[in-house]
């Protein structure tokens, strides 16, 4: 994961947006969902969604889970 963060700016990529469409749960856990989209210059590189799964440490909310999955083209 580290590896591919640090080769992001070699592709191009210059701006990022992430849009929350659902967050659910209770006390012990949250689920968030969205989409993503991820541009090079004016051009989108990618779409996607994705869903993150918060969990409570320490008295703050930290990512326990999370998947992203490029929409087909």
């Amino acid at each position: 994961m580290g590896a591919m963060i640090k080769d992001i700016p070699k592709m191009g990529v210059t701006d990022y947006s992430v849009k929350t469409t659902a967050v659910y749960g209770g006390p012990e856990d949250v689920v968030e969902e969205g989409t993503y989209q991820v541009y090079t210059g004016a051009k989108t590189l990618e779409k996607g969604k994705y869903i993150v799964i918060w969990k409570p440490e320490g008295g703050k909310w930290k990512i326990y889970r999370s998947i992203w999955n490029r929409d087909s083209k």
